[in-house]
């Protein structure tokens, strides 16, 4: 009997999986890279959790993706830590202790970070986490002004996607970013495009069209840049960037002289002199 209880022990699911910890782990991860992420893919992180909390419920033994989870943990600590400038003390956490984890500058922080996201990907490549990390990995070296390496992250990632169509088109978003943070308007519109088309559980198609209409705007093309702007108004009436859309169709037909609904701007200054009127000769 003794035997028995003991196997029975070892096969908890509490005792091995420890899913208290595991989502509490996974909640700490949410709640550091919301501080620290874009606004903009903050989204992400949602798609991140809910990939975690998948793995937690599917495994039933304390593997790799477990580890991983805890890895990017480490990594989330690592962002999430202070900057404390030479000579300067660190500050107390929480618990009215000291940190003892603290970085001089923001790109040490970075480096760290980096470093780190590397390493969980070599050691666990293959795991949903690791394929969803590059998307965290991509945005630090963005950070760091590696933008080569930061679009061949996020290439590598479009190449082996997880099974969470958003994250999928938020890479294509932020690599989209990341071409034009480069001056590379045309690879830029491309991938702002390829948002714009995707039609299947894509709530950001209203925002590729937008993007496409600015890019546009900035590459010089105002009639396609005007269509993009069109089409988001007239197919995504709830979307957020209705509004501005609107604005920016009503500026790009406007003609030259006229205000922004059109209308010929009237003069407000000064009047010209009138010529004074002339003599009759001989008149005094």
């Amino acid at each position: 009997m003794a035997t028995i209880k003991k196997l029975k022990k070892k096969k908890s699911r509490k005792d091995v999986l420890k899913p208290d910890e595991f989502l509490t782990k996974s909640k700490d991860v949410f709640d550091i890279i919301t501080e620290h992420w874009r606004p903009v893919t903050i989204s992400f992180l949602t798609a991140i959790v809910l990939v975690i909390v998948s793995i937690s419920w599917r495994s039933c033994t304390v593997g790799q993706d477990e580890k991983a989870t805890m890895a990017l943990g480490d990594v989330m600590k690592t962002l999430d830590a202070p900057v404390v400038p030479e000579g300067s003390k660190p500050p107390k956490g929480p618990d009215g202790k000291t940190v003892k984890l603290f970085f001089p500058d923001e790109t040490s922080k970075n480096k760290e970070a980096e470093k780190q996201l590397v390493k969980l990907e070599d050691d666990f490549s293959g795991t949903d986490l690791a394929k969803s990390s590059k998307l965290l990995l991509a945005n630090i070296q963005v950070r760091l002004n590696d933008l080569d390496s930061a679009i061949e992250t996020y290439k590598s990632f479009l190449d082996n996607p997880v099974d969470v169509p958003y994250m999928r088109f938020l890479a294509i978003q932020d690599l989209a970013y990341t071409y034009e943070q480069k001056k590379d308007l045309d690879s830029a519109l491309n991938q702002f495009q390829k948002l714009a088309a995707e039609m299947e559980k894509n709530p950001l198609q209203d925002e590729g069209l937008f993007q496409v209409g600015r890019i546009q705007e900035l590459r010089g093309d105002k009639e396609a840049a005007k269509t993009a702007y069109t089409q988001l108004v007239e197919n995504f009436p709830n979307s957020n960037r209705k509004k501005e859309a609107e604005v920016r169709l009503i500026e790009l037909k406007a003609k030259p002289g006229a205000d922004k609904t059109g209308k010929p701007i009237e003069k407000t200054g000064p009047e010209s002199p009138k010529p004074e009127p002339k003599t009759k000769t001989g008149d005094k």
